[in-house]
């Protein structure tokens, strides 16, 4: 699924098996479309971040802004492992000093046991590009 409206879903769905699902090949549970996506779906289920974010007051908003640290927290605290966040730039009017936009939550694994893993790369750089004190949008759709 995407958040853009015209956005064609089997190229998204092309994307994550070429460029991910490529890497659990060499795994007996990864090993095919099937077995990955299935596998991926089955994952998302059982972590629940919707119901972790609004366990922490943090609700899909297009007028509130959520502290970097208090997505971490809200999450972490079930994991017990380190998540990276990835937002894009609001382009809004110069003058508007617009907020980032949370785009995409890592949950990292572990590529035999497919358990959380402290993801090693940081937060992307653009969830810190605002004058707002890491702070940022997650807007609803």
């Amino acid at each position: 699924m995407s958040l853009r409206d015209d956005a064609r879903h089997d190229s998204f769905w092309r994307h994550e098996w070429t460029k991910h699902g490529s890497c659990g090949r060499r795994s007996p549970s990864l090993a095919n479309q099937f077995l990955y996506f299935n596998t991926t779906l089955s994952l998302y289920d059982s972590f629940p971040l919707k119901d972790w974010l609004s366990r922490s007051d943090i609700l899909a908003s297009n007028d509130r802004l959520f502290s970097v640290n208090h997505f971490h927290d809200a999450i972490e605290k079930h994991l017990k492992s380190r998540v990276r966040l990835e937002c894009s730039l609001n382009r809004g009017p110069p003058e508007a000093q617009s907020p980032p936009i949370l785009a995409e939550i890592h949950i990292c694994l572990d590529r035999k046991t497919l358990t959380p893993i402290d993801c090693q790369k940081r937060d992307d750089r653009q969830c810190f590009s605002n004058s707002n004190k890491n702070l940022v949008l997650f807007p609803k759709h």
